[in-house]
């Protein structure tokens, strides 16, 4: 945070464990909301363009892996 707003969502890609940065200020951005279950929800999806190219969303806590380049297997969700 800084000033008060929130800048950088850091976390480890859950496929391959490299770190990814999401920009949470400026034009391009997402955005992360949290329920009443402390449960996150990032939006739009997340696609590690590094590495493992995984590519999934996060919601209400639970990843869920898109069906293009990089799902590690079709219908797996994780709890994040």
């Amino acid at each position: 945070m800084r000033g008060g707003y929130q800048k950088w969502l850091h976390l480890k890609c859950p496929r391959c464990g490299e770190h990814i940065q999401i920009q949470l200020a400026g034009a391009r951005r997402w955005t992360i909301s949290i329920d009443w279950l402390n449960r996150p929800t990032v939006t739009p999806s997340i696609w590690q363009t590094g590495s493992c190219q995984a590519h999934l969303f996060i919601r209400e806590g639970v990843i869920d892996w898109c069906r293009d380049v990089g799902a590690p297997r079709q219908g797996v969700s994780r709890y994040v």
